[in-house]
């Protein structure tokens, strides 16, 4: 079995998450930001993913792509990445301080520090949030690293074969300005 380490390092990593579940007895799938808080993970629950709380038993998926693997054969293709799947039942986070903790911590996740400068929610925002936890009990964790896998006689191709490594970046502000988006709607 995998270490804790390592799926809280994914956990701690990744910035959405895949909820997938059952409405009107019909798959679905919903993608979410979402925080760590020790042995769970909090998610905003706004529309279809509000109701998850109610269909019973959800799956968590969060995904890192580490890399692309590029064989001699373009059958060999594949992804270096690693998932953690979780399944339970989700759980509302309810009262205004239980409330209010995770709120922080879904925003901090997005942008480290970022509740201290933005405007904090009013009572009746937080009231009418809805946010569900998830326990991490359980989790599992795949993993697929390493070079491509290629047949014998692939080897000796000059095609070019290894991995493109990928990681996730944050690229430059782009600033939302409401006034100037107001003009350019009412051009």
């Amino acid at each position: 079995m995998v270490g804790c380490a390592a799926i809280d390092a994914v956990l701690d990593e990744g910035l959405v998450c895949h909820v997938g579940f059952l409405m009107g007895g019909r798959p679905l799938i919903v993608v979410a930001p979402y925080a760590r808080d020790g042995g769970r993970i909090l998610i905003p629950a706004a529309d279809a993913l509000g109701r998850a709380a109610e269909a019973g038993e959800v799956c968590v998926t969060i995904s890192l792509l580490d890399g692309l693997v590029l064989a001699r054969s373009a059958i060999h293709h594949t992804v270096n990445y690693r998932v953690v799947t979780l399944r339970g039942r989700p759980e509302r986070v309810t009262g205004m301080a239980e409330k209010l903790r995770a709120l922080r911590l879904l925003t901090d996740r997005l942008s480290p520090g970022r509740w201290d400068t933005a405007r904090a929610p009013n009572e009746r925002e937080v009231d009418e949030a809805g946010l569900l936890a998830v326990s991490t009990a359980g989790a599992r964790l795949d993993v697929r690293s390493g070079p491509p896998a290629e047949a014998p006689e692939d080897r000796h191709s000059p095609v070019w074969a290894g991995i493109v490594p990928l990681t996730l970046a944050r690229g430059p502000l782009i600033t939302h300005d409401p006034i100037q988006s107001r003009r350019r709607s009412s051009v």
